[in-house]
């Protein structure tokens, strides 16, 4: 143990330490080394340290340590528990008698009532408890009653549960620390925030109807009471769940859902909650308005024109909503100690502007600010250029150009010395801007449009619970446009196109604002202060601010309406910016629970796919017209070559192609379309729904645009809408068969080729397990594969052509559907002249390569079971996979196939070369359509061996680079056959292969 004259700082991460007879329960901060954490019993001047007999970690997001070391309650009574790890102190405890002797938990907030457990090792009989809210005593706890409960880390058979209703004040919508203590123990706090929120409908102005959510909540039915203030009850009901009001507040547990339909009069009601002692929810100002409403009943034009301006459905949570006071219709009010604000006017804004790196950017920066400044921007006042001590020589010389006053605003350099970090720059800058103002936080890698300031301020006041406005961006996370996932590639210069496209879209509520373009407003600002500077040097201080806002009753909206240009990661570098996001992110979900949730729910929810739909459209738009939309699937291998090889050819013919693929988003937990624009590096996600609208939209704007299928896995019901929809030129492209084999590759049950048998069969052979999906059709396919594939037939039969890349594959094709537009075009390849190089060497050992990704279909049960017969035979045959094996463990044990892994095709030659086989076996069982693996193999200069199916045997065939076997894949007829077949390949030597088609 370290000396204690050079002990460290106490570590402030160490939440508590509990006392379980010799068991301790650590609530730690997940950053400190389990594993480090050493318990010391220290009386007097001594100190022992404990014998950890366990340790077992919580799950998250409990965080903590649960260790088990050799100590005796009794004997320890009045030392002291120390925690330390790695030379520091985390705890210091003081053990007096009888502190193990009582344990409990929280369990929650449930119908506005904390619950929880106490229990006695002794067996005695928990005593009366005191609620503990914020660390003040709020109310009594009754001796809890004995309820059965098995707790893991101590061992209990039983315990007491308590319900203690939580006191008025607690509704008022802040965050409280909510405990409870009974004896001389006190439970660890949790944290609550009441946040009913509301949905009010006026119904020819005679009729209030409502509903309230609140995740306080309980399931199970609560009495809710709509009281006149003169005590009389208007209406009551018990509330339901209702799954539509889940999905709007996303609330854990929904609330009033029975809707009543009191008389309305002019006065006061109230809204309570039958539980916890009537606990008031709301209270409602219905104004002397209605009766002037009422009275206008007659005229049923003006009448329905008021129930469409007043009678929708309005949200609202705690805070006033300054939409309902000016409609004069509905005036909430709510419990004390809430947060209310009222609609101030516009304050003179300053942007602060934290510059440290960059010089090209921040120029690009300041001039788009001086630009706006000069064409008039509002209520625009000042700019502080805020340099934090910048390493580039020539930064300050272009700042000092820029110092002066532009059309009455102010450019105000302020130069720091000392590097103080983004946040303490940014809290400089606010301090310097005063308290009166309005404030955009701007980074200094963004161009702004004309105006921007103006209408930032704009939405700002909007309401009067907004406290930031972010703008969109194309690289500004969750507002980012054309790809939400940011780091769009537009042009600087086309920021005023976009920019003038979203004007007059309307303000959307977002669950945090980006820091990249933030503007604050000035009462806001003052209610809840400066950026923590916690963050140190940037990234996650805007979200806390924000978040802390939402706390206190503030919202965050975006204006959609103006379009900032965001460079990105200027001051960082990519794999700083990465350490410092990780660090900052996971205090943020530490700190705030609900933050990930609400930003996953707004992007679930995804309102702004129109917007980036039309940006994206824009920006195409105003390329040339001559456009592919390839649909394809996002799996790899030869189908994605083929799609790149396609794309780069009508590339230099000057087309732009657009690859629409769907893919599971994991974040968001559903698939997601994705159109990448190849020639442009942009990206456009959609629901999979919206393909429809994409379509329209892109035949609309090119008139010429094409269509080229090349799979239907992920993608077919978009495919069969483009087609049933629209008059365009669709071609499709064959790299399997899917189109009349759920399997894709005819491969059955048996793990062969199936024969391609009548549909009765294939109906039979749907029903086991398949490696491919085809998304909403599957239940069409189990129980109608012939109508399925009738369809497919009929998309194929009505396409402008059907391209093949080999005859075998078009005779298939022929012979199934008729086909009268079958092109055979083999796959583009550069054409070259490959030499056959095999050298003999007279080695007794026959050396086989296998090239290329090995599964079922490409002949994973053939080498394992020829490897198996080698091994037993004791053959002098080697066998090595060049490439990634499906199933890895159907190799164990057979010592003649090692696998080398997966190789660059670059690559290809020096690999073979190590190994030097005498030839390269192509062992698939299913007819491939072409092969460029095969390609790979002769450009390397050997030769092939394979089954006489497919393509593969054409190409073999035709070109006379290697040797064709019968279709029999067992083992013992394949061996031999083998073994002859390096005795043919060996007269290949020397010959030319021509491989390619471009």
């Amino acid at each position: 143990m370290a000396d204690p004259a050079r002990r460290k700082p106490q570590c402030p991460e160490l939440a508590g330490v509990r006392l379980f007879h010799n068991r301790l329960l650590i609530d730690i901060d997940p950053m400190i080394p389990l594993g480090k954490v050493k318990p010391v019993l220290r009386r007097g001047g001594q100190c022992e340290r404990l014998v950890v007999t366990q340790r077992e970690t919580l799950p998250a997001p409990a965080h903590g340590l649960l260790i088990e070391a050799e100590l005796a309650v009794p004997a320890a009574a009045g030392a002291r528990l120390e925690i330390w790890a790695e030379g520091y102190r985390l705890s210091d405890t003081a053990l007096p008698w009888g502190l193990a002797s009582l344990t409990g938990g929280i369990d929650g907030v449930s119908d506005y009532a904390l619950g929880g457990w106490v229990a006695d090792f002794a067996g005695a009989r928990p005593p009366d408890g005191v609620l503990i809210v914020d660390g003040v005593p709020a109310g009594a706890i009754a001796a809890p009653a004995l309820r059965h409960r098995f707790n893991r880390f101590i061992g209990l058979q039983s315990c007491a549960g308590f319900s203690v209703a939580l006191p008025a004040w607690c509704m008022d919508g802040a965050l409280h620390l909510l405990s409870a203590r009974f004896g001389g123990l006190t439970l660890p706090s949790v944290p609550f925030r009441a946040r009913p929120v509301f949905q009010v409908e006026l119904a020819h102005a005679e009729a209030l109807r409502l509903w309230v959510a609140d995740r306080a909540l309980a399931d199970d039915p609560v009495t809710i009471s709509v009281v006149q203030a003169d005590g009389t009850v208007l209406a009551r009901g018990l509330t339901t769940p209702r799954a539509d009001v889940q999905a709007t507040t996303g609330q854990l547990h929904t609330g009033f859902a029975t809707r009543f339909a009191p008389a309305l009069r002019a006065g006061e009601m109230e809204i309570r909650a039958g539980i916890a002692g009537q606990v008031l929810l709301a209270r409602l100002t219905v104004s002397d308005l209605v009766d002037a409403v009422a009275a206008m009943r007659e005229v049923s034009k003006t009448l329905r024109g008021l129930e469409q301006r007043l009678g929708r459905s309005l949200g609202f949570s705690r805070d006033l909503l300054q939409t309902l006071r000016q409609e004069g219709r509905l005036q909430p009010e709510f419990p004390a100690q809430c947060h209310v604000v009222a609609v101030q006017r516009p304050r003179p804004i300053t942007v602060i502007l934290p510059i440290y790196r960059g010089v090209a950017q921040t120029r690009a920066c300041v001039e788009s600010l001086r630009a706006s400044a000069e064409a008039g921007d509002g209520a625009l006042a000042q700019v502080l250029l805020l340099a934090d001590a910048p390493p580039e020589p020539d930064m300050l010389p272009m700042l000092r150009a820029v110092e002066g006053v532009w059309n009455g605003v102010a450019f105000r350099l302020i130069v720091q010395t000392e590097n103080l970090g983004f946040v303490a720059t940014v809290n400089h800058g606010l301090e310097r801007a005063g308290v009166e103002a309005d404030v955009i936080l701007l980074n200094a890698d963004t161009i702004v449009p004309q105006g921007f300031a103006g209408r930032l301020q704009h939405a700002a006041y909007a309401r009067a619970d907004i406290a930031s406005v972010t703008p969109l961006s194309n690289d500004a996370t969750i507002l980012s446009l054309p790809d939400r996932h940011g780091g769009n590639a537009i042009d600087p210069a086309q920021l005023g196109v976009v920019d003038a496209l979203l004007a007059g879209l309307p303000a959307l509520d977002i669950p945090v604002g980006v820091g990249f373009c933030l503007f604050l407003r000035q009462d806001a600002r003052a209610d809840i202060g400066p950026f923590a500077v916690e963050w140190q040097r940037g990234y996650g201080e805007e979200v806390d601010w924000c978040l802390k806002a939402a706390d206190r009753g503030w919202t965050h909206v975006a204006a959609c309406d103006v379009f900032v240009f965001h460079h990105g990661s200027v001051s960082f570098g990519a794999e700083e910016r990465l350490r410092i996001l990780a660090r900052n992110h996971a205090l943020l979900e530490r700190r705030y629970p609900d933050y990930l949730p609400a930003v996953r729910a707004f992007l679930a929810a995804d309102p702004l796919w129109r917007t980036r739909l039309e940006v994206f459209a824009l920006l195409l738009g105003q390329k040339p017209q001559r456009t592919v939309l390839h649909f394809s699937h996002a799996l790899g291998g030869g189908t994605s070559v083929l799609l790149e090889r396609a794309a780069a050819m009508l590339a230099q013919e000057g087309h732009h192609n657009l690859i629409c693929t769907t893919g599971h988003d994991d974040f968001l937990g559903r698939d997601v379309l994705t159109i990448s624009w190849r020639e442009a590096g942009l990206t456009l996600r959609l629901p999979p729904e919206a393909v429809d609208d994409f379509v329209d939209r892109m035949a609309r704007l090119i008139p010429g645009l094409r269509i080229l299928v090349h799979s239907l896995i992920g993608v077919g019901p978009q495919v069969h809408a483009a087609a049933a929809r629209l008059a365009l030129p669709i071609s499709f492209y064959i790299h399997d068969f899917q189109w009349y084999c759920p399997r894709v590759v005819l491969v059955d049950h048996t793990r062969r080729y199936c024969g391609e048998p009548e549909a009765r069969y294939c109906q039979l052979c749907v029903r086991g397990p398949r490696s491919h999906g085809f998304s909403v059709e599957e239940a069409w396919i189990e129980s109608d594969v012939a109508g399925w594939v009738a369809r497919n037939g009929a998309l194929l039969a009505a396409a402008r052509r059907v391209v093949v890349p080999s005859l075998d594959a078009a005779r298939r094709y022929q012979r199934r559907f008729g086909l009268r537009n079958i092109v055979v075009l083999p796959h583009p390849e550069p054409v070259a002249e490959a030499r056959l190089l095999r050298r003999p060497d007279g080695d007794a050992v026959t050396r086989i390569a296998v090239i290329g990704g090995i599964s079922v279909q490409k002949g994973l049960d053939v080498i394992r079971d020829l490897g198996r017969l080698i091994d037993a035979s004791g053959a002098a045959v080697q066998i090595r996979v060049i490439g990634d094996v499906e199933d890895l463990s159907a190799l164990d044990g057979v010592a003649s196939v090692d696998v080398s892994g997966r190789y660059e095709p670059a690559e290809l030659g020096r690999v073979l070369g190590r190994f030097h086989p005498h030839l390269v076996f192509f062992p698939a069982v299913w007819p491939e359509t072409y092969s460029f693996t095969l390609s790979e193999c002769w450009a390397c200069g050997y030769p092939a061996v394979a089954f006489d199916i497919g393509a593969i045997a054409e190409r073999i065939t035709e070109s006379g680079g290697g040797v064709v076997l019968p279709y029999e894949p067992e083992a013992a007829v394949l061996l031999p056959r083998l073994l002859m077949a390096r005795d043919g390949v060996a007269e290949l030597a020397g010959r030319m292969v021509v491989i390619g088609s471009m």
